[in-house]
This record gives C-alpha cells, sequence and structure tokens, in this order.
C-alpha cells in the first residue's frame, strides 16, 4: 500500500528538543476488500511508541473489521471489532457486531468494569431479560434482527 496523506504535529520545547506525533493513512481500494491503514508514531525517535489501526470493508458492504493496537511498536494492547450484515431479506434484516481484546490498559479495564456493572440493571429498565450462558473470556456480540416493522430482537453476549 502506497501513503494517501501524512500529517505531522510537532513542538519545539524550550531545551530544544523536538515532541509531537506522525500519522500516515495508507489506501488499498483495488483488492476484494477496500483496505485502510493508519500509522500514529511519536516522532522522538527514543520512543518505541505507535498506534496503528487496520480497517477493511468488502466490496459487497457485508463485512467491515477493524483492528486497532498500541503501545511499543503497536505491540502492547490491540482492540478488534467485526461488524457484519447475517440476513439481508428486507423484513428481517440482521446485524451482528464482535468486540475482541487481548490485553487493555488496566485503568480502561477498571472503568469497564464499573461500566458493566450497571448494564443489567439498565436493560431490565429498556425491557431485556437475562439469560446466562458461556461466552468467550475477551469477546463482547450483539446481534440485532428486525422481526417485524416496528420491533427489534437484540442479543448481547458479555464476558460474565
Amino acid at each position: 500500500m502506497s501513503p494517501f496523506v501524512t500529517a505531522m504535529a510537532e513542538a519545539v520545547r524550550s531545551d530544544g528538543r523536538s515532541q509531537g506525533y506522525e500519522a500516515t493513512a495508507y489506501l488499498s481500494p483495488t483488492t476484494p476488500k477496500n483496505k485502510m491503514q493508519l500509522l500514529v508514531s511519536e516522532i522522538n525517535e527514543e520512543s518505541k511508541w505507535k498506534m496503528c489501526v487496520d480497517a477493511g470493508v468488502e466490496k459487497s458492504h457485508e463485512k467491515t473489521m477493524m483492528v486497532l493496537s498500541w503501545g511499543e511498536d503497536c505491540e502492547n494492547y490491540k482492540i478488534a471489532t467485526k461488524a457484519e450484515v447475517l440476513d439481508k431479506s428486507a423484513s428481517h434484516l440482521a446485524l451482528q457486531f464482535k468486540f475482541q481484546w487481548g490485553k487493555i490498559p488496566r485503568h480502561m479495564k477498571n472503568n469497564l468494569e464499573r461500566l458493566a456493572e450497571y448494564v443489567p440493571g439498565i436493560a431490565l429498565y429498556l425491557g431485556f431479560f437475562e439469560k446466562h450462558q458461556q461466552n468467550p473470556h475477551h469477546q463482547i456480540s450483539i446481534t440485532i434482527k428486525a422481526t417485524s416493522s416496528s420491533t427489534i430482537d437484540t442479543i448481547i453476549k458479555a464476558p460474565k
């Protein structure tokens, strides 16, 4: 893939050292999937911190995916998402979203765990019911299906 656009934000500190970020986007629209890659890195040569985003959309527009990774050379943390159309019939459109993660920063995990404590109560208040099933430890999936012109079924599977 060749670079599509590059942007740089740089500041020179009072001690003369440069600090800032460089972002480069790459596009590859000629493959069966439209692919995009974004690389963000610190200008500081001593730092190996980077953020990488890889995304793709199938030409049929039925599947999309995105992987966000960051840390030293984009290897410390990773979150992946996938969205796809399961059923395209006009009366029963069905969509599925999946979120997977490996290692995430401790503060993100703590905040998500606190938020997750409220989800069952909010869901019950909105008219959802709860059914316990096993789900992969680091994955959340959401399936939405139109069951009529005025109703939808939603299935949310979370680690706990």
